[in-house]
């Protein structure tokens, strides 16, 4: 850790110690960037929480495209929860960036990735946070430019008196172009106004009385984004890699903003594939999505998933599809996805009768759905996934689709034997779509509807109905389509609380009805001629949209866009066509060929039949138990346990480890980890357990040498001290570190506090003294050394007598509420057989238990 970012750590300590989660705040996790000179500085910011952000893709296209350019640096920033974001206002201490650990502000430009409009107020938060005024005409020289880009901001009317400007598209590459144009100007002495006006300039850039052109990254198919990101501590909530197969979207469902967003629809070449999932496993990543609008609609998909199994499912690595449309589903890619892991299927129906299934341009037929699950269950599945959308413009009847929904349900159900989840939302029009100018239902007869289905199914047992709130819904229309009243709007919701308006607990339903009303926006929505979003062309014409409008009316169905085009949206053009000369089916069938030769046989059909049993699931007959010694400070002092666990299980893997996982449904990596501490507690005595499938003759002469790589993989903050290995047989007793503890030493560090360490001291003696634990009794004891507090304390296994208990009664008050530092110093074992008065380092232990294994062995 550097001078800088110890002083910095040491500032902000004392705020993580008050907060759910603090490595949220920490950065510093593997493989982030951490450039020493540059000159132009990006503040990157996915407006959530940290967790929500480093899920998102586009900040890794983003993070990762920006730092491969000279001399610039990007840096993440999230939206803090409210524990964290309330210290630092009431200590006036600003938000930062977690690889610079700079200020916000102080960055050349703030730029936001909004993927949904309910991000608005975060996006206001983190401004005020960053001590950055919400009124762009304020802002002054030394002011970061404000930027925002993404799908959730396609009409960015709304924010115009918030972002200095918009990006309309894609980034790739054109936005990091720009970026390295910007550094130039920067350089040679531009002025903050200067540079506006480099951005202002751009096609793709929206400004108020400025028309701005969707910004398209023609080279997609051909290009290999091998992207550098930091390897999240915190569990993301996808924790998957991401190798994106296609983008844009062969279906034209008329209500969705994506599909229109995004077009025209553009293939990666299958060779490039490869190259991006090898990047992915080199990451660490054991579940890889195969991703994009409609996955199951990539040209040889089937043969793609089948030929990525035989080459890594016997690693434990498994592939999944995120969206498969009914219509294209093939039943034998069933056995491909449920090779290693099985998750849900999910099926987005999105609405029941097939002539309104038509008139939104979509075909889930009942019986094919059915057939699919009852193939699913043969291979192990439990559960299957479907989604509806109320309100859909769909014409007569459709006011009582909730019926339609019902009976639906209710035949699946019959017919099927799997738990079934339905997720019910309220349909949002969108700019730049079919639907842009349709009425969107209130939220209270959304409601009404939510829960005459919910009462209709509440019957059977195999159906879980959940919903996302119909208001919810209606705020996110109304900024979706809003124009500068509902930036007015969003400013005094802010300011009257609102944060984090797409979480439901968070949510201030009363705060936004009132908002809503005194701003007359719920009846805001009629059709006409000039909308908010008229400035931004993306590239998909307005006559295309009504003839799409029209066909919607009449039920007609549009075909798949394909090439050649044979129905003109405006995506494709002289300027901005995106040709692909690849024949799928043919390079996918061609890589299969090659691995038949490969696996010795000179059938293709031998290889769609050849299975690779996972060998990481597999107990093998020679296996070594490894014991690992390590130290952990500063940031990772912070980690939970669990968050420690995945680290450790992750630096093992990449060192070339092949780890044993557990058996059944989910595999889990065999690894233990000695008793968990406190948050922000230190300790130079940690250990970890766990089981390889490798010989010990292979390993022991190596240890030195996996030291080393374990180091390489591992956050700066986990110190690696030791490695002991023991040959394992059948019928040998394998010790658990958790069967083994006796207790620990312990340093508490009472430094710039106001407690007398001798009057803590004393305080412990006397709890202790009184327990009825006889062991405690005899075995703890305390002394002081100036400002620190060592201490002796054995496991009871009784909470009351735990570490942070005893400290806690002792000073008062919550450990985590004081500014006490504190270390575990040694971690002692029971000997087997002896009392609980003899105790030996684990260290010593396991090098005893080591002598004993080779003897047995």
């Amino acid at each position: 850790m550097t001078s800088e970012s110890r002083s910095f750590f040491d500032k902000v300590y004392p705020f993580l110690k008050k907060v759910q989660k603090p490595a949220r705040y920490l950065g510093g996790e593997l493989n982030s960037i951490k450039k020493v000179t540059y000159s132009f500085r990006v503040a990157l910011c996915f407006p959530d929480i940290y967790e929500i952000g480093m899920s998102n893709n586009a900040m890794r296209i983003l993070y990762s495209g920006l730092n491969d350019l000279d001399n610039i640096v990007c840096d993440r920033v999230f939206t803090p929860a409210s524990d964290f974001a309330n210290l630092i206002k009431e200590n006036n201490f600003p938000l930062y960036g977690l690889d610079t650990l700079q200020p916000v502000v102080s960055s050349d430009i703030l730029a936001f990735t909004v993927g949904f409009e309910l991000a608005a107020t975060n996006i206001i938060h983190t401004l005020n946070l960053s001590g950055i005024p919400l009124d762009k005409s304020k802002r002054e020289n030394f002011h970061p430019i404000v930027i925002a880009g993404g799908p959730g901001i396609s009409n960015p009317l709304p924010f115009s008196n918030i972002f200095d400007a918009i990006w309309i598209g894609e980034a790739e590459p054109d936005f990091f172009s720009l970026c390295t144009a910007l550094n130039e100007l920067k350089n040679n002495g531009a002025t903050r106004v200067e540079i506006l006006d480099k951005i202002k300039s751009h096609p793709a850039i929206w400004i108020p009385g400025k028309k701005a052109t969707r910004n398209i990254f023609k080279g997609f198919s051909a290009f290999a984004s091998i992207l550098k990101y930091p390897k999240p501590v915190l569990k993301p909530v996808q924790h998957h890699g991401v190798v994106e197969i296609m983008r844009g979207c062969p279906n034209g469902c008329r209500f969705c903003h994506a599909g229109y967003f995004y077009r025209p629809c553009r293939l990666k070449d299958p060779e490039i594939i490869l190259k991006e999932v090898a990047a992915v496993v080199d990451q660490g990543f054991t579940s890889i999505t195969l991703s994009s609008l409609s996955s199951g609609d990539y040209p040889g998909i089937f043969d793609l998933v089948q030929y990525l199994n035989r080459l890594y499912s016997g690693r434990g690595i498994s592939f999944q599809l995120p969206s498969l449309k009914v219509e294209s589903f093939s039943l034998n890619i069933l056995a491909e996805l449920s090779d290693v892991r099985k998750g849900a299927l999910t099926f987005a129906v999105e609405t029941p009768r097939p002539e309104w299934q038509k008139a939104i341009n979509k075909n889930v037929s009942i019986e094919k759905i059915i057939s699919i699950l009852k193939t699913a269950g043969s291979y192990g599945y439990k559960t299957a996934k479907f989604y509806f959308m109320l309100g859909l413009p769909l014409g007569a009847g459709s006011e009582c689709e909730e019926l339609e929904i019902v009976k639906f349900i209710e035949s699946i159900a019959r017919d099927s034997d799997l738990n079934l989840n339905i997720t019910l939302s309220t349909f949002v029009p969108k700019p730049h779509t079919p639907y842009q100018d349709s009425s969107q239902i209130s939220w209270t007869e959304a409601q009404r509807r939510i829960y005459a289905i919910k009462d209709a199914l509440r019957y059977n047992k195999r159906i879980k109905i959940s919903y996302n709130s119909p208001l919810m819904s209606a705020v996110e229309g109304f900024i979706a389509r809003g124009d500068e009243r509902v930036g007015n709007a969003l400013v005094e919701s802010y300011e009257a609380g609102c944060i984090f308006d797409a979480w439901d607990d968070q949510f201030k339903k009363d705060v936004w009805i009132e908002i809503l009303d005194k701003h007359s926006l719920l009846n805001f929505h009629e059709a006409r001629e000039s909308r908010p979003w008229s400035d931004i062309d993306i590239k998909v014409s307005p006559t295309y949209l009504k003839r799409e409008l029209n066909r919607s009316v009449l039920a007609e169905v549009t075909k798949a866009c394909s090439e050649p085009c044979i129905d003109y949206c405006g995506s494709c053009s002289t300027q901005h066509h995106v040709e692909s000369t690849t024949d799928f089916n043919s390079s996918v069938s061609k890589l299969m060929q090659a691995l038949a030769k490969d696996l010795g046989s000179t059938s293709y059909r031998d290889v769609t039949t050849h299975k690779l049993n996972p060998s990481n699931t597999v107990v093998n007959p020679v296996r070594t138990r490894i014991i690992l010694g390590f130290s952990k400070f500063d940031n990772a002092s912070f980690y939970a346990h669990h968050d420690l666990h995945s680290v450790i299980a992750y630096a093992i893997i990449k060192a070339g480890f092949n780890l044993e996982y557990s058996l059944g449904f989910n595999p889990m990596p065999r690894l233990e980890l000695s008793e968990p501490l406190p948050l922000g507690f230190y300790s130079d005595d940690e250990y970890a357990a766990y089981i390889v499938n490798s010989a010990f003759t292979d390993l022991n002469p190596n240890l030195d040498d996996y030291i080393y790589k374990l180091q390489a993989w591992l956050p700066d903050t986990v110190k690696v001290n030791s490695i002991l290995a023991m040959p394992l047989r059948d019928g040998l007793k394998i010790h658990s570190l958790s069967s083994l503890y006796w207790g620990s030493d312990y340093e508490l560090d009472f430094n710039d506090t106001n407690f007398a360490v001798q009057n803590i001291c004393d305080s412990m003696l006397s709890d202790i003294s009184e327990s009825e634990n006889s062991v405690l009794k005899e075995l703890f004891s305390c002394s002081v050394n100036n400002s620190k507090l060592m201490f002796t304390l054995p496991a009871t296994g009784i909470k009351a007598w735990g570490l942070s208990s005893i400290i806690t009664k002792a000073i008062g008050e919550p450990l985590m509420q004081t500014g006490i530092r504190g270390k575990r110093l040694v971690q002692y074992a029971q000997l087997p057989d002896n009392t609980c008065s003899v105790r030996i380092s684990y260290l010593e232990f396991f090098q005893k238990i080591q002598k004993a294994y080779m003897t047995e062995v």
